[in-house]
């Protein structure tokens, strides 16, 4: 299972994670984008590589 470890300081949103995560992954996100969306392409990436909870 693939690991990714992200800094987020104390009190950060959910936006703010998944954000990290984000360009973490190198998706281009922008600062219009909602939590749903930049989670939903976070998700999508990691499943077309292959990591899924199986």
């Amino acid at each position: 299972m693939p690991i990714a470890y992200v800094l987020v300081p104390p009190g950060s949103t959910a936006k703010t994670l998944a954000g990290e995560f984000a360009r973490y992954l190198s998706i281009p996100i922008t600062t219009r984008m909602t939590t749903a969306q930049i989670t939903a392409a976070v998700c999508h990436t990691y499943t077309a590589a292959g990591a899924n909870s199986r």
